[in-house]
């Protein structure tokens, strides 16, 4: 799954972040990668809000958002999507972020 919240100057770039929802039926768990997910969802979804209402400016650079199985679900997407990749500033991968 991927969103996406579009920047003011696309050219300029963009941020990823990152997190796996699972890895795989052995080793399913809260918090590894639940708590990486819930984690960018919100930063998503806080981001948002702010900016509909006004309280924040549209970033510059897109902020980009994704989902997906470990290893495959994300490296697949990147192989499909070449042409963002090449305007990609960083990835911010959240893993278990509730460990600690």
């Amino acid at each position: 799954m991927v969103c996406v919240i579009p920047g003011t100057e696309p050219e300029s770039g963009e941020v990823i972040f990152s997190a796996h929802l699972f890895e795989g039926i052995a080793k399913q768990g809260a918090n590894d990668n639940m708590s990486g997910s819930a984690a960018i969802l919100e930063v998503a979804r806080t981001l948002q809000t702010l900016i509909s209402d006004g309280r924040l400016p549209r970033p510059k650079r897109s902020i980009r958002f994704i989902w997906g199985p470990e290893f495959a679900g994300i490296s697949l997407w990147v192989k499909d999507n070449m042409a963002i990749m090449e305007k990609i500033l960083c990835n911010i991968n959240m893993d278990m972020v509730g460990s600690g």
